[in-house]
């Protein structure tokens, strides 16, 4: 072997050593979890297979859940069909209500609104699948796509009330990273460890903060979606 063939090698094998001997980071140690009360099944409900991030919605006595390409209204506390709607395409993104305005992303990028009777309101072409259920607050339904990009329609009409995005990282996890309303603001996770406050009627940033801070070399050991 040449020398420049072994001097090549041994870089070789000392980038590989290296690699190797990047600290790893051990699992937080489980905590023991004791009921604090006894739960017990009222009812259940078998729906459609559920792809995507489908979490069900409860208003009052209502429940409001999404399976294949079914949108389903409950009762409560009988757990009996109230009605239900179809669409073209399968939910991938929901639930999100106030108990009159219900919303869902279905997979091929449309967000749908229907009326508290069922019925489609409209829908509107987003840029990307949804990345979270809706949220219906303040007259507003709110939608977080793939893109980070996060939108607020006019319930009503579907007319756009304002948008907010920032830019990502190259690696993301593909996560139902879900948004918070409270009071008169909305708080969303953002895939750079960060938290941001919108003003929900204008969708401007109140306050960011971060949670996470990116550490190690790699874009997976980087990783650190809120």
């Amino acid at each position: 072997m040449s020398t420049k063939l072994k001097i090549a090698a041994a870089v070789a094998a000392a980038v590989l050593l290296s690699a190797c001997s990047s600290p790893k980071h051990e699992p937080m140690p489980l905590v023991n979890f004791t009921p604090s009360m006894e739960v017990t099944e009222v009812w259940s409900k078998g729906l459609s297979s559920a792809e995507g991030f489908l979490v069900p919605a409860v208003y009052d006595d209502m429940v409001f859940a999404a399976g294949g390409k079914t949108l389903t209204r409950l009762n409560a506390r009988t757990g009996e069909t109230e009605w239900s709607v179809s669409f073209d395409s399968p939910i991938t993104g929901g639930v999100g209500s106030d108990g009159y305005v219900t919303a869902v992303g279905l997979w091929d990028g449309n967000l749908e609104v229907v009326d508290a009777e069922g019925k489609v309101s409209w829908e509107k072409k987003l840029t990307t699948e949804l990345a979270s259920p809706p949220v219906v607050s303040h007259g507003l339904v709110i939608a977080r796509t793939m893109d980070t990009r996060v939108s607020a329609f006019e319930a009503s009409s579907g007319e756009l009330q304002w948008t907010y995005q920032k830019s990502q990282p190259a690696l993301t996890v593909r996560l139902p990273t879900r948004m918070l309303a409270h009071d008169n603001f909305l708080l969303v996770g953002q895939p750079n460890g960060h938290i941001v406050i919108l003003d929900i009627a204008s969708g401007k940033p109140v306050f960011e903060f971060q949670v996470a801070q990116a550490k190690g070399v790699t874009e997976v050991e980087r990783l650190v979606d809120v």
